[in-house]
């Protein structure tokens, strides 16, 4: 039922999982009743608005009723439904077992109510509509990241609403992309749900244009899918597994008679033994993800040609949306008049300054020459390597330390965006000194 390679990679650390729904249906509220479902919470929101409940979807109820429901009913409801429960004991054995990582769809307190004795990491917990992403810490510790939102933090809000999962992936959540990162690098175990989340595979898009391809994810419900339903999952990359979590627990208890501890896993993990070793720790390799070369070569394996459709990201920018690569790539922008001066003051700028800032109005170019700077800076002969900085789930300056290691003191042109979200840490980054002598230029 359960292939054999999800367990030697739980054994080797390379695990991430992702729960459900049905994982905590199984649990008990605060005056001792299951958990409601999507169902069950739809109906309690159409009563509580007044409004007549006819089985529609959640999605559609919330869309219906949250404005006239008011915040105080809603924290309310999701307070009495979703908070001080008592979890299932198939879920208290999951997290028995470390994780490299764990998500959950779910806003209820259920694992946080795992009592710690029970667990085999210290867990960590994160809402993913206002918390940032952190490093990763190593096996001791589990980060467990509520995606939908959290009830014990109703002034976060949540994603169940059509509105609300538009917003979401219009942001794109830093904790949705590290989990679409994930489900590149790692094996991801759904458990408990039907996998229809269409922000995560909007990330995983996102991540699979880097030039990678996805790692093994396995979807464990017990329902019986449908063809269709079964294909659609394939397509993604995700096996279906028809079994109940006890099904799951069981099985891993059988594969691990004597438990399966986080130092288990350290030991296992030949990359982290040796960290110490070698000159690139998993916390460099993890910092450089969040840069890409901008070299001709680099961008087409991102953006390739035989499946980008460049048209209709020319046709997205033509009407507002702001420049990217492959619109850069296929010159699809007009190279405006000052752009040749500013080009020859960034050439002289960069020879002595560590960081050059660019400002301008709204719509003035700002973006679309920067870029167009650190591409024609990637085609000279000047020596430089430019790159593309993203916020990823390491510092600033974390990663310009990574980077500074990877191009052994080689000078670099950083291009980056919204200095007004990283302007602090950018100064950070600058007034240490470790990172003094030109090694480095950025352009915002």
């Amino acid at each position: 039922m359960f292939p054999e390679s999800i367990f030697s990679d739980l054994q080797d650390g390379r695990v991430v999982l992702v729960t459900g729904a049905g994982v905590s249906g199984r649990g008990t509220n605060r005056v001792g009743k299951p958990i409601v479902g999507a169902d069950a919470l739809a109906k309690l929101i159409a009563e509580a608005a007044d409004l007549p409940y006819s089985e529609e979807e959640l999605k559609e109820v919330f869309d219906a009723a949250e404005e006239s429901l008011g915040s105080a009913k809603l924290k309310k409801i999701f307070e009495d439904n979703f908070t001080q429960t008592t979890p299932s004991d198939p879920l208290v054995r999951l997290f028995g077992t470390p994780w490299r990582r764990a998500y959950t769809f779910n806003v209820d307190d259920t694992i946080e109510r795992i009592p710690t004795k029970r667990t085999a990491q210290k867990l960590r917990f994160f809402n993913a509509l206002r918390d940032r992403r952190e490093e990763w810490r190593g096996y001791n510790e589990c980060q467990v990241i509520h995606l939908h939102g959290f009830a014990g933090q109703a002034e976060a809000g949540y994603i169940f609403s059509s509105d609300q999962y538009a917003d979401a992936a219009a942001k794109n959540p830093a904790w949705y992309t590290q989990l679409g990162e994930d489900f590149i690098d790692y094996t991801v175990v759904f458990v408990g749900t039907k996998v229809k989340e269409q922000i995560l595979f909007q990330t995983v898009r996102a991540a699979l244009t880097k030039g990678t391809s996805p790692g093994r994810s396995f979807c464990v419900i017990p329902d019986e899918l449908t063809e269709i339903q079964t294909r659609s999952l394939e397509r993604r990359g995700i096996v279906h597994i028809r079994a109940t979590l006890e099904d799951f627990v069981a099985e891993i208890d059988r594969h691990f008679p004597k438990g399966l501890s986080s130092r288990d896993l350290d030991i296992a993990d030949s990359a982290a033994g040796a960290s110490q070793k070698i000159r690139f720790t998993d916390s460099d390799v993890d910092a450089l993800r969040a840069v890409f070369p901008i070299s001709s070569k680099d961008l087409e394996k991102r953006y390739p040609s035989n499946t980008t459709d460049f048209s209709k990201i020319n046709r997205r920018f033509y009407e507002g949306y702001g420049p990217s690569w492959p619109v850069l790539m296929r010159g699809a922008y007009a190279e405006l008049s000052q752009f040749a001066r500013l080009r020859s003051e960034i050439a002289d700028l960069i020879s002595s300054k560590r960081a050059v800032v660019v400002l301008g109005e709204a719509g003035s170019g700002k973006s679309t020459f920067v870029m167009h700077c650190a591409q024609n800076i990637a085609k000279s002969d000047s020596g430089l390597i430019a790159f593309e900085y993203s916020e990823g789930n390491v510092t600033f300056k974390e990663t310009m330390y990574s980077l500074k290691k990877y191009r052994e003191d080689k000078r670099c042109i950083v291009a980056l965006d919204d200095l007004h979200v990283l302007g602090d840490e950018v100064a950070d980054a600058l007034s240490e000194r470790m990172m003094e002598g030109g090694n480095y230029s950025d352009e915002c």
